[in-house]
Parts: structure tokens; C-alpha cells; sequence
């Protein structure tokens, strides 16, 4: 055997991929020690700790307990905004897509395309901010996967007519939420050409084709992106604290958003599981205002109509919408090559994090046979555990979005709110996720 052929035989074996994981979590451990220059040793090890447990662990659908907010004597980490505005920049948007390429900025800032309407009046994306105008210039006979939240029920997704969906957007009413959410068929040219065409428009606009922000991703010779669409109605529906692992470049149509990001090298303090099979991590419906003496810190972003927000891979963030108005907001998820992502990530956790996952992204992309996929499920839930596995889940109480637990009673599973503060108790470890606590009393044993 050729000396070729015995460093090919040796690749292909598990004591080389061993090997590999071995040096990254040393890579890790030191990319730890090196942001925790000034932190107290106990914060330091409580991290490396529970890094290390989370990379193995949660490949196996293992949720790792939060390290308390008392080992977070050091804020090591922190996340800023820089805004580039079309108006009086003619460079903006370049430097826009250009600074968004660069790993190691991105890491420390969330940029912000300001006013793209500015240099391209014509673009027809901007009349879209009723209900009226949509059914001026959409195809009303398509069907859509739709989310719909009764109150204090389980959420579902049913397929309905664009007709019948903003109907129900349009009335809003106290009974029931309903929304077309991270729709992935929605900005499609077979679905909706003029969104296609005026989105479009929009990336060329600015200098760019549509699929530049792809970096040429391919799979079985398609481009690797998906658009996801949002269109909803006022300020009720708000976004836990979550995190996914593709960068997003966010268009604001109508309506306003404020983002709240927390820094991903915060992990350890906030309570994450995993959700999805690409490694989707959520709270437990959890929001940055209620831990504990703003021990975390963030940053806030209001996104207007006509504004593009770009934030990176595993960026923690929740949304609120602002106006009692109709919204909608078009994302574009680049899927950069595996190699790429893997070694373009300055947190080094995910570095080896990213390369755990890669076999099972590969057997999801395998199985799925395409490029999209449908969000959520008929029933929100199956038995009486939401998705990821947990006995809670989100749902609508006529006011607003908010946590619902789940327990079976007498055959039955019952879905109560929890009580207001189940944030600070289960933070401080009084109760924990699992605890039945409605608060209701009707629903207490």
C-alpha cells in the first residue's frame, strides 16, 4: 500500500475523526480561557464545562442545564449596530454585502441597510403594506401552510387560500391569531411572481443578483437558499429568544420590528434546547427583559419599512412587532458550503459544534430530496410534548404571545398558561421547566 493510500485509509477511520474533535476542544477550551481574560476563574471553568457538555450532549437531543447568573461576574462579550444609509451613500449597500461577508465583523456587529426605497422608487415591494394592496397585486387563489392560534388552545398550521388567510389577519381578533409564518413556498416565482419579481428587483437595485448572497452554495445543482416570508397583523405576536444556525439578511416591508440580540457566546446562562433537526435552539419561551438584573447585556434594533438587517450564524434574538398594522418581511437564510461555515465562525464552541452536526444536515437534506421545507405541523405537537420534546409550549391568551404548560389529566392533555413570572423562577431555580404551575387555579390538582 502507497504512502497516498495509507493517509487515505487513515482519514476514513474514526481514530482520525477522534482526533480532529480532540484538537478542536482544546481549540475551544483555550477560545474560552482567551475571552474570560478578565473573568473570575469559577466563571471561566463553569463555561468551559458547559461548552464541552453541550457539543456532545445536545447531538443527542440531551438539553444541558443554564449555568446560574452568578458565575457571570464579566460581561466578556457584546454586540453593536452599524447602519449604512442608501439616501446619502451611494457606497452603502456594497459596503453592506461586503462587510456582511466578513466573519470576524459580523461577530461583533449586527448591520443595518437603512432606506432602500431611497435610490428605487419604482420598486412596487413598497405598496404592499395593507391588506387591500395585496389583493390588489397577489394571487389570491394559492393555498399557504398557515399558523393559527386559538386562545388558550394548541397552535396548528392549516393549509388555507391567501384569500381566507388575510380575511382572518384583517380581523384580528381576540379569539384567534392567524399568520402566514416563515413560509418558505411564499416568495417563490411559482407561487407569487410579483414578489418575486419586485424582490428581485431590490437585490439588483442595490448592485447584487438575488443569489450573491448565497456565496454559490449548490446542492444536487440548485442554488442553496430559502426566502422565508412573514405576514401577519399588529403588535400580539411577539418571538421567544431562539437561535439557528444560518445567517439571515431580513427585509422590512410593513410594519416595524424590534430586535433584541444577545451575543451567542451567552449560551450558557440562557437556557437553550435544542428544537429542530438542524440544531434550532429555543427557550422556553424566555425574554431578555425578565433575567435577572440585566445580568446579560443586548442590543436593540428597531427595523422600519424599507430597511435590510443582516446578523450572523447562531445569533440569540427575539422579535417584537410594533405597530398595530399589517406586516410583512421577506428573510433571505444563505446556506454557505459546509467547510465554509465550519471554519468561518469565530466562536470556536460552534466551530466544533458545526462539525458534530454536519452528518446529520447531510442525511436532512438527503431525506427531504429539495432545498425548502414546511415549518411546524398540523397539530403543533404530538402526545403532550411540544416539539424539541418539552412539556411547554407557546400559545395566545387573547393579549398577547406567552408560555402554555402541558401535563396529562385523566387522559387528557390540558394546555394552561403558566403563571407571569415563570421566567425569574425557573432563572433562579425555584421551580423548574418541568414544573405544572397555571395560572389559573381552575387548572391546579
Amino acid at each position: 500500500m502507497g504512502t497516498c493510500e495509507k493517509i487515505c485509509s487513515y482519514i476514513c477511520t474514526c481514530q482520525f475523526f477522534l482526533s480532529v474533535v480532540l484538537l478542536l476542544w482544546v481549540y475551544m477550551l483555550q477560545d474560552i480561557a482567551r475571552v474570560n481574560a478578565n473573568s473570575p476563574l469559577s466563571q471561566t471553568l463553569a463555561e468551559m464545562w458547559w461548552w464541552s457538555k453541550f457539543v456532545v450532549l445536545t447531538q443527542f437531543w440531551i438539553t444541558v442545564e443554564p449555568l446560574s447568573l452568578d458565575y457571570l461576574q464579566n460581561q466578556h462579550s457584546h454586540l453593536g449596530v452599524r447602519n449604512y444609509w442608501v439616501h446619502n451613500d451611494s457606497t452603502a449597500a456594497e459596503r453592506f454585502f461586503k462587510d456582511s461577508t466578513d466573519w470576524r465583523l459580523v461577530d461583533k456587529e449586527c448591520l443595518v441597510l437603512r432606506g432602500i426605497w431611497a435610490n428605487n422608487t419604482e420598486n412596487m415591494l413598497r405598496y404592499l403594506n395593507s391588506t387591500d394592496n395585496l389583493r390588489k397585486y397577489l394571487d389570491m387563489d394559492r393555498n399557504y401552510s398557515t399558523l393559527v392560534a386559538p386562545v388558550d388552545e394548541h397552535w396548528y398550521y392549516d393549509d388555507l387560500p391567501f384569500e381566507k388567510i388575510l380575511d382572518d389577519i384583517e380581523n384580528h381578533s381576540d379569539e384567534k391569531l392567524t399568520s402566514i409564518y416563515f413560509s418558505y413556498e411564499f416568495a417563490a416565482n411559482e407561487s407569487q411572481p410579483f414578489i418575486w419579481k419586485w424582490y428581485n428587483d431590490l437585490y439588483t437595485n442595490l448592485g447584487f443578483d438575488f443569489k450573491d448572497v448565497n456565496q454559490g452554495a449548490m446542492f444536487r445543482g440548485k442554488q442553496l437558499f430559502t426566502t422565508h416570508t412573514f405576514v401577519y397583523h399588529g403588535t400580539k405576536q411577539r418571538t421567544r429568544l431562539h437561535a439557528a444556525p444560518p445567517a439571515d439578511y431580513f427585509t422590512q416591508i410593513a410594519n416595524k420590528k424590534l430586535w433584541r440580540l444577545i451575543h451567542k457566546r451567552y449560551f450558557p446562562y440562557m437556557n437553550l434546547y435544542r428544537h429542530g433537526s438542524l440544531g434550532i435552539m429555543r427557550t422556553p419561551e424566555y425574554f431578555i427583559a425578565d433575567y435577572a438584573e440585566d445580568r446579560i447585556p443586548y442590543v436593540d434594533i428597531l427595523v422600519e419599512p424599507g430597511d435590510m438587517m443582516y446578523f450572523s450564524e447562531w445569533q440569540v434574538h427575539e422579535v417584537w412587532n410594533t405597530e398595530p398594522t399589517l406586516g410583512l418581511a421577506i428573510g433571505v437564510r444563505p446556506a454557505k458550503p459546509l467547510g465554509t461555515k465550519l471554519f468561518q465562525e469565530p466562536v470556536a464552541s460552534f466551530v466544533l459544534y458545526n462539525l458534530l452536526l454536519i452528518p446529520q444536515a447531510i442525511i436532512f437534506l438527503l431525506q427531504k430530496h429539495r432545498t425548502t421545507y414546511t415549518h411546524g405541523s398540523k397539530t403543533g405537537m404530538e402526545g403532550c410534548i411540544s416539539q424539541g420534546g418539552q412539556p411547554h409550549t407557546w400559545g395566545y391568551n387573547g393579549t398577547t404571545i406567552t408560555r402554555y404548560d402541558l401535563k396529562m389529566i385523566d387522559g387528557t392533555c390540558v394546555m394552561a398558561e403558566k403563571v407571569p413570572n415563570y421566567q425569574v423562577l425557573e432563572s433562579s431555580k425555584q421551580i423548574s421547566t418541568h414544573s405544572w404551575m397555571p395560572a389559573q387555579a381552575k387548572f391546579e390538582l
